[in-house]
């Protein structure tokens, strides 16, 4: 029953990254507004970064994906209000829930030297995530280059 368990969580696993793969490959994402310093697009921001994030060693890339799992669970304290009970954007922290989930998942394929999701496509569902989040770029790059 585990093993069958474990093999269907693995084939989802592999759909799940062929489709963002395909998703990727016939939907590129667009280009978002001009950031204010410089005149820079934020995918051109996103896009440096993820070159950056490319070029890393495996150590570098798995400290990479928690620095960015820590700053998501910054962003999604913007969902509730501190002391109060529920959520007051119910429907942005499940985004924010599920790309933490994602880059969770990123960084345990990673400690497990599992094959899981290219790291390309990964990087690519992010940069969508937080366009979709309305989330400044530069702020995400601010604890992601320490």
């Amino acid at each position: 029953m585990r093993a069958d368990f474990a093999r269907s969580a693995r084939l989802i696993q592999s759909a799940e990254s062929i489709l963002w793969t395909a998703a990727v490959v016939l939907f590129p994402l667009a280009r978002f507004e001009t950031a204010a310093s410089g005149g820079e697009t934020l995918t051109a921001l996103w896009d440096d970064e993820a070159a950056r994030y490319l070029a890393m060693n495996e150590n570098e890339r798995r400290q990479w994906l928690a620095r960015l799992l820590f700053t998501l669970t910054v962003f999604a304290r913007g969902t509730y209000t501190v002391g109060a009970d529920g959520l007051d954007n119910p429907a942005r922290m499940r985004r924010f829930n599920e790309l933490m989930h994602r880059t969770a998942s990123q960084l345990r394929d990673h400690l497990e030297s599992s094959p899981g999701r290219p790291d390309e496509v990964f990087l690519r569902i992010v940069g969508e995530e937080i366009a979709v989040l309305n989330i400044a770029v530069a702020d995400v790059l601010g604890t992601l280059r320490r």
